[in-house]
């Protein structure tokens, strides 16, 4: 993402801003300061929703120590203002030349973030309904980029990874302040998002997706058709690769592409950056397929929604063969063990994608001159049955190109090319 002197990252939408050419407030004389071990809070709230929101950005601030201990923390305690007076707010946004009424979070070049406060955000008020993300995303997005602009520098271009990083730290916080439902769901959906269409016969997208910047990395929605994964799930997918993967190993990546995208040189980081993720596409589908296993099987023995639970049912056959009735097991305990034995066999595996697992047939029908058409409408069948019941436009996207799919895995099998 551009940046320039006194420019900010806008919470949600990763949008630019810039000072309006009036003079940019970085405080106010009439907001009362509150200060803790590692926040200087300056707000307008009262004393006590004041004492809870510092003890909240205390928290995000600790956890980015222990969760993103890859990005060194501040030495000095950091400046929040939180802002309940909607005037108030938007005079210091358009001073930092945020002009879009429905963002109501950013960090500030300077050093500090600035947020409008809205209780469901903070944990506070009555929790009614089924939300699929956290509520608490604005904040902890804020909070995560201005630790990101103390490491890397306030001209950070837009990457990809970043916004996966942003989106991997709101699940972690959620998980740790009291959304932990609501962190799984929305994590199921983003891995699903980024798995689906590479199961299904997509393009490879590890260093597709690690390697945008700029205009590139910008999330223009999901294109029907295109046989890749889009949107934020495959960026957060990515980003969890990154710096979760074989214990770490491959967080120097992560950093290399961030130091480029803050005008680092093209250096030898950045070159083995290139290559290793090119060599790695089939270790991230691999880690992508358990991951994405993993959360759904979380799901069928921790989700209280009943749908939710039969959504997942559905996914790992999809995904795995593996089919698993809560309502068909004697008791509780058995339908427990069930889960843990498909976590062993899901890993066990050995194909990743759905077209692989039709390698052998595809070579007969290559020897034998036999018609694809035939494979075809075995491999749909197949597909038919697994996904019964179970809706996904990813779903829909890879039925349709499914001939394609088959087609691409035939020439790799015929080249000898295997990913990773």
């Amino acid at each position: 993402m551009g940046s320039v002197k006194n420019s900010c990252w806008v919470a949600l939408l990763l949008a630019g801003c810039a000072s309006s050419g009036a003079t940019v407030v970085h405080d106010d004389p009439q907001l009362a300061s509150h200060e803790g071990e590692r926040v200087i809070l300056k707000t307008d709230l009262d004393a006590a929703v004041a004492s809870q929101a510092l003890d909240r950005l205390e928290r995000l601030e600790k956890l980015l120590d222990t969760k993103e201990s890859w990005l060194a923390a501040p030495r000095d305690p950091v400046k929040a203002l939180v802002i309940a007076d909607e005037v108030r707010f938007r005079h210091i946004a358009h001073s930092h030349g945020v002009q879009d009424p429905g963002l109501g979070a950013f960090a500030c070049s300077a050093g500090e973030v600035v947020i409008r406060y809205r209780p469901e955000e903070w944990g506070q008020g009555p929790v009614e309904g089924w939300f699929v993300a956290p509520r608490l995303g604005p904040v902890a997005l804020a909070v995560f980029r201005r630790r990101l602009e103390q490491a890397y520098g306030a001209n950070l271009e837009r990457t990809r990874v970043e916004d996966g990083c942003g989106r991997a730290f709101v699940e972690k916080a959620a998980r740790e302040l009291g959304e932990g439902p609501e962190a799984a769901r929305r994590a199921r959906d983003d891995l699903l998002d980024a798995f689906l269409p590479i199961f299904l016969g997509g393009d490879h997208m590890l260093a597709r997706t690690a390697l945008a910047t700029g205009s590139s990395a910008v999330d223009h929605g999901v294109r029907r058709g295109s046989g890749r994964a889009q949107g934020p799930g495959i960026s957060y997918a990515v980003a969890r690769f990154l710096v979760e993967s074989d214990g770490g190993k491959r967080i120097w990546i992560l950093q290399a592409i961030l130091r480029h995208a803050a005008g680092g040189p093209e250096d030898d980081d950045w070159a083995r950056a290139h290559v290793q993720l090119d060599q790695d596409e089939g270790v991230f589908e691999r880690w992508l397929r358990d991951a994405t296993v993993s959360e759904l099987l979380d799901a069928l023995e921790k989700e209280p929604v009943s749908a939710a639970r039969w959504e997942a049912r559905a996914a790992v056959r999809l995904l795995t063969k593996i089919d698993i009735d809560e309502n068909a097991a004697p008791s509780p305990d058995e339908y427990a063990r069930a889960v843990a034995r498909a976590r062993i066999d899901a890993k066990k595996l050995p194909q990743v994608r759905f077209t692989e697992e039709w390698d052998g047939t595809l070579l007969s029908a290559r020897r034998a001159h036999a018609s694809m058409e035939k494979v075809l409408g075995e491999v749909r069948k197949e597909l038919d049955r697994r996904s019964r019941g179970y809706g996904n436009p990813a779903l829909e996207d890879g039925r349709a190109r499914l001939g394609q799919a088959l087609q691409e895995r035939l020439r790799e099998l015929s080249q000898g090319r295997e990913p990773g």
